[in-house]
Order: structure tokens, then C-alpha cells, then sequence
């Protein structure tokens, strides 16, 4: 069903509220293109290594923003910033009082500090949790983040990546940390595989042939 021109703009605007940047194939999955189009919206297309382990990734990206400005960043952070926005889009409608912010929005690098968080209801109530967006990181770097986000108080731990073959091997990792006890106080985490550039077919859809995990979750 086509949702009404008017309902597909006030979606993609709640949508740029959150996320600064996002691609064109995101937008198609998501119905919204042609939203964008009327709004004459700024678009940049780059070329991008999405998988860092894999240097023959390199895919032709278009990015679409509110403000032109925030396009003429390198096209390493356009990628990064539409992975970010990938991990909240597969979070789906937030419950009332929960809430997603980007760190990056508040004027500084990230760091050691996480792309973004979230605060999520549970069973004990509400709990801050870390969302990290990774193309492929270095193993130390992987480590260095994850107590980093242990030391800054957070409960929970949602890491996306670009890169299939990695939600296990990732997930492996925090349950080894968490397990030697280099992650205290984190008591939940999740490994969940993103891809922002695949057009021609659903990249989360069933295949017969692939035996990894799409997710990987101890909540």
C-alpha cells in the first residue's frame, strides 16, 4: 500500500530528526524516496568501501541529507553516519519515553564514546545502552570501545556491522570480555549485521547457502 505524499514527507522529516544522513537505497526500502525527491532534498553520490576487511566493496552510494553542508563530509563518514542510521532503523518505533541520540550531533568526535544511545525500557526499567556502527574495526579497537562504553556506565551494548562474517566473531568477543569481567556492569549485548547499499534483492532476507547470523543477542 502507498502511504499518502503528505504521510511519506512528515515520515521522512520524524526520520531526519533522528539521523542526519541516509542513502538512496535506504529511502526506496523505506517508501520514501520519491518523498525526497519532492522536497528536492540535497543528494551526493561517493564511492564507498562499506566492508573495510574487504577491499573490493567499494560501492557507488548515494547520500541524502536535509542540508547540503552535511554532505560535503568525507565519504568514510557519510557511510558511517548511514550505518548509524541502518542500527536505528532496525530498532523500529521506540516506545513512549524511550529515546535514540546521536553523539555525534552534539559538537564533538565520538572517541571512545558510542555513535549513538538509546534509552530503552526493560523488566528493571529504563536502561542506558551504547550503539556502535563498525565497517571493520581492528581487533584492539573493538576492545578499546567496548570497555570504554563498560567505564561510561552503560547497561547495555548494541553493536552493528557492515560486515556478516563479524556478527559472531563480535559477539564471541563481548561474551569473552564480559567474561573475564572487563565489562562491568554491561549485562546485555547484541551483535546485528547492517547494510545500507544493497538495491536489488532484501540483504536480510533467508539464503539457503549462508549459515551466519544476521543477529546475535544475549538479551
Amino acid at each position: 500500500m502507498t502511504l499518502h505524499p503528505a504521510t511519506q514527507r512528515a515520515q521522512l522529516q520524524f526520520l531526519f530528526r533522528e539521523v542526519p544522513v541516509v542513502t538512496t537505497v535506504q529511502l526506496h526500502r523505506l517508501g520514501l524516496l520519491r518523498a525526497a525527491g519532492s522536497l528536492t532534498l540535497p543528494e551526493r553520490t561517493r564511492d564507498c568501501v562499506t566492508r573495510v576487511t574487504q577491499q573490493r566493496s567499494v560501492t557507488r552510494l548515494s547520500f541524502v541529507a536535509l542540508k547540503a553542508s552535511t554532505l560535503q563530509r568525507p565519504a568514510q563518514v557519510l557511510q558511517h553516519l548511514a550505518g548509524v542510521a541502518e542500527a536505528r532503523l532496525q530498532l523500529g518505533e521506540l516506545a513512549p519515553g524511550e529515546r535514540f541520540s546521536l553523539i555525534a550531533t552534539r559538537g564533538r568526535p565520538s572517541g571512545n564514546q558510542p555513535d549513538a544511545e538509546l534509552l530503552l525500557g526493560g523488566p528493571s526499567g529504563y536502561q542506558d545502552q551504547a550503539l556502535e556502527f563498525d565497517a571493520g574495526y581492528p581487533k584492539l579497537r573493538v576492545d578499546e570501545k567496548l570497555r570504554a562504553f563498560a567505564e561510561q556506565g552503560y547497561t547495555g551494548i548494541l553493536w552493528a556491522t557492515s560486515v556478516h562474517g563479524r556478527v559472531e566473531t563480535l559477539f564471541q568477543r563481548m561474551r569473552d570480555l564480559r567474561a573475564a569481567g572487563e565489562l562491568p556492569g554491561v549485562e546485555r549485548c547484541q551483535v546485528t549485521f547492517v547494510d545500507f547499499w544493497t538495491a536489488h534483492r532484501d540483504p536480510y532476507g533467508h539464503r539457503p547457502r549462508c549459515h551466519k547470523p544476521f543477529v546475535r543477542s544475549s538479551y
